[in-house]
């Protein structure tokens, strides 16, 4: 096991989606199957973009993000982040 990343795997069903929140540390997500419409909203600006299969994007500690699966087939994504905050 790592000492620093932790990695996980998650399905969002059609119709399905995450709250738009935000973390304390940096996230990286990567698409392996589907399409993912991603929010992200910074400085209280919102953006939008979609995903497909081997499609990756980060987000910035403290920025909120959203995923949505508006397909009607599931999505498989991962995420990579750190195990805990960077210290300050």
């Amino acid at each position: 096991p790592s000492t620093q990343m932790w990695m996980g795997m998650t399905q969002i069903l059609p119709g399905g989606h995450t709250t738009l929140d935000g973390s304390t540390m940096e996230k990286l997500y990567l698409v392996l199957e589907g399409r993912l419409t991603v929010v992200s909203e910074l400085d209280g600006r919102q953006d939008e973009q979609e995903l497909g299969p081997y499609d990756s994007c980060r987000f910035a500690p403290g920025e909120k993000r959203q995923l949505v699966n508006r397909s009607n087939r599931p999505v498989l994504v991962m995420l990579v982040m750190a195990n805990a905050p960077p210290s300050a």
